[in-house]
């Protein structure tokens, strides 16, 4: 049984030398972000090049190659890479979405500090500067990237001014609320705001209830705080419209949560259907394959 760093990195390599994309997203699928990243520095260590790298050699290009190849990066230069190509004149704002509102605190200071490291740049500094417009979703992701977070212990007042807020399309102060809100707390308002309102808070995030808002940022950031999981199904169902889908979206989104989002194939379930029928359904067999394989679905 495998019990040491240098072990896994000894299987890892074993594995990529064989050239089997099945086997080499099998042993990927094994380990979270933190063990993985443990051995990608003793694999460079021992063999003078990433673990990327040797996977980049052994397999036929592709979406699903790539997915492999990110999970095998380390997961704060990937965030922080990822978060790079966001940022610009033209921002990609589901990529920014799916990196910066998935971080939470101790994610986000680890990826600031990659980002540093690997641009010689502040990550803060640069996002305040590219997203100065005055879209509801960038207010939310500048507001989210603070961490300002502290436990209030007035649950019933505010999922009572949460109920208003929405009700009232108050939409930066239901930001507010998204940004300033533990993840414990936010769980337990919207406990009791179903319990008081007999109804879900997700379900006021819609046009003909909540108005003419880009909805996407709010329901990532609400979701993230409530299960990462449940995050990771709606970014994904976002990835399946359209005749071939959003392949892209899918690997980042994938690369960056299927180790922390493990509830994401039973939420998926619950709400939006079978997540492997639509892996299999708009993407390539390979990407489909790796997909199923890593959130553990058939």
């Amino acid at each position: 049984m495998t019990t040491t760093v240098t072990d896994l990195a000894i299987d890892l390599k074993a594995v990529i030398d064989k050239k089997n994309e099945d086997d080499i997203v099998g042993i990927t699928g094994l380990y979270e972000a933190k063990y993985r990243d443990k051995v990608i520095i003793t694999y460079m260590t021992n063999y003078n090049i990433s673990p990327s790298d040797s996977i980049k050699r052994a397999i036929k290009a592709g979406p699903s190659a790539t997915l492999v190849m990110n999970a095998w990066t380390c997961s704060n230069e990937l965030r922080a890479r990822y978060l790079r190509n966001g940022l610009g004149t033209k921002n990609n704002k589901a990529l920014l979405l799916d990196v910066a509102l998935f971080c939470l605190e101790d994610d986000w200071v680890a990826t600031v500090e990659a980002y540093t490291q690997v641009y010689s740049k502040n990550a803060k500094d640069d996002l305040y500067k590219d997203l100065n417009k005055k879209e509801n979703w960038c207010a939310l992701v500048r507001d989210w990237v603070l961490h300002d977070r502290t436990a209030r212990s007035t649950i019933e007042a505010d999922a009572e001014a949460l109920y208003k807020a929405l009700n009232g399309k108050k939409v930066q102060e239901v930001g507010q609320f998204l940004c300033k809100t533990t993840p414990d707390e936010w769980k337990r308002i919207c406990r009791t705001f179903r319990e008081v309102y007999h109804k879900e808070v997700d379900t006021f995030f819609t046009t003909e209830v909540f108005g003419k808002v880009d909805l996407e940022p709010f329901l990532i950031a609400h979701y993230t705080l409530l299960q990462p999981g449940y995050a990771a199904a709606y970014i994904l169902n976002t990835c399946m419209s359209g005749k071939k889908g959003d392949s892209e979206r899918a690997v980042r989104a994938t690369s960056l949560m299927f180790d922390r989002a493990l509830k994401c194939k039973f939420a998926y379930e619950k709400k939006y259907g079978n997540i492997a029928n639509d892996f299999r359904k708009l993407f390539d067999a390979r990407l489909a394959k790796a997909l199923c394989t890593l959130w553990r679905v058939e």
